[in-house]
């Protein structure tokens, strides 16, 4: 059984075993109706990530063939799913699901919307709807979804979907392994699949969209050498210590909770207390651009608007 260390912010590192670490019961279990856990996606998930256990060991040796596409399908994959099932993720779901509860009971109280809609459906159905009826069934909608279990299952159903997605993105790119130097290591964390977009001063906006132009996806294969996707060049490439520092603290910057280590190291515990979990997804990262982003109900309000124009 391996050992490893882990950090936490505002704790002392610990040495663990990485077979037990970060297990959470239930924490791929979908909700039933009657509350009781539909568990069958675990072992699945499990599978999956067996499949990849050769591939991914064997990509730490210099005899790996990085042309094959096989090998490159069961990475990308890996990654993917990696991303995926991190708590990170299942948050963002949560909070984008919270936020169009928001949006909905804001169109709850918004009387000329509620007008709109009444009038619109009233033509429709050649029926008088009011705009209280409208409200009625917004509230139905808003009481039946808005609970964890909604948004849980949310994130489980769309799990493997969004890997998928995620892994023809992943295949598009060009890849780079880099190689630490012997003074350095590579870690990584309860978030291992970071995504980061360097500007002209080579300074990193870290958490990006996969999709985003010129985006870069890092994923740590071992203390020595970390995959990343999106760098032109030759096939390894040697880090200079200060730059396996910098994609250390990104890394950190991007964990949910935890931050492990082959060896301990006074440096890694530094950075997760100052700045550990700070890039939380949903919040200073992986945010969706302000411009033509509309929200729940200016998204209906103009649903509306163009079936009255049509009319």
């Amino acid at each position: 059984m391996g050992l490893i260390w882990v950090y936490e912010k505002g704790k002392p590192p610990d040495q663990r075993a990485t077979k037990v670490q970060c297990r959470v019961n239930g924490y791929f279990g979908s909700v039933r109706p009657n509350g009781s856990l539909d568990e069958s996606l675990e072992p699945k998930l499990a599978d999956l990530e067996n499949e990849c256990n050769d591939v991914l060991f064997c990509a730490k040796s210099d005899l790996f063939d990085w042309s094959s596409t096989a090998n490159r399908n069961r990475l990308a994959f890996y990654a993917a799913l990696l991303f995926c099932r991190a708590t990170q993720k299942r948050n963002l779901t949560v909070r984008s699901w919270e936020k169009s509860h928001q949006d909905l009971s804001d169109l709850m109280l918004d009387t000329q919307y509620l007008e709109d809609m009444a009038d619109h459906y009233s033509r429709e159905t050649q029926q008088s709807i009011s705009p209280a009826h409208i409200r009625a069934g917004l509230l139905s909608v808003a009481m039946r979804t808005n609970t964890s279990r909604v948004a849980k299952n949310l994130f489980l159903d769309k799990l493997l979907a969004h890997a998928h997605l995620i892994k023809d993105e992943l295949l598009s790119r060009k890849w780079q392994v880099w190689k630490s130097p012997p003074d350095a290591d590579f870690i990584t964390s309860d978030n291992p699949v970071i995504t980061w977009k360097p500007d002209r001063r080579d300074m990193w906006t870290i958490g990006c969209g996969f999709r985003v132009e010129g985006a870069v996806t890092a994923l740590p294969l071992c203390p020595s050498r970390c995959l990343v996707m999106g760098i032109n060049g030759s096939e390894y490439r040697t880090l200079q210590t200060d730059d396996v520092v910098k994609l250390n603290t990104a890394v950190i910057r991007l964990s949910d909770r935890y931050v492990y280590s082959q060896n301990l190291s006074a440096q890694v515990e530094t950075i997760v207390n100052e700045c550990g979990g700070e890039e939380q997804y949903g919040v200073k990262a992986f945010t969706r651009p302000p411009v033509n982003t509309p929200t729940l109900a200016d998204f209906m309000k103009r649903r509306i608007a163009s079936h009255q124009t049509l009319r």
